[in-house]
């Protein structure tokens, strides 16, 4: 895997929280937080979860567009055996969360990890 950055692309940002969950978070190439992984419980697992999205972020059928309880709107990016990989911030609107779900698709394959774990 490469771990290093890239000021033209999207990027992983990989991070070990104090009680030693392993987790990442998609940024588009402005910086913009897009999507957030799960914990994982081994930074291998947390770098396989970031594979997984790198294959399946092009494939619409991935995402599930979502309204939680109080009505935002957020969508969930699911694996090939309809595990939860990502989950979107909250948005007002279909139209940027449609707007966040094609720059997924068009980050995510290529993007680099940068580890701060």
């Amino acid at each position: 895997m490469e771990y290093h950055e890239s000021p033209n692309m999207g990027y992983f940002i990989l991070k070990k929280s104090p009680d030693g969950f392993y987790s990442f978070t998609l940024h588009t190439e402005d910086d913009e937080a897009i999507l957030d992984s799960g914990n994982y419980e081994s930074k291998k697992e947390a770098e396989d979860g970031v594979e997984s999205m790198r294959t399946i972020a092009s494939f619409s059928s991935r995402y599930n567009q979502k309204r939680t309880p109080d009505n935002h709107l957020y969508f969930v990016l699911m694996s090939a055996n309809d595990r939860v990989v990502g989950t979107s911030k909250y948005y007002a609107s279909r139209d940027t969360l449609e707007a966040d779900i094609d720059a997924v698709m068009r980050v995510a394959p290529q993007a680099n990890i940068i580890d701060q774990s």
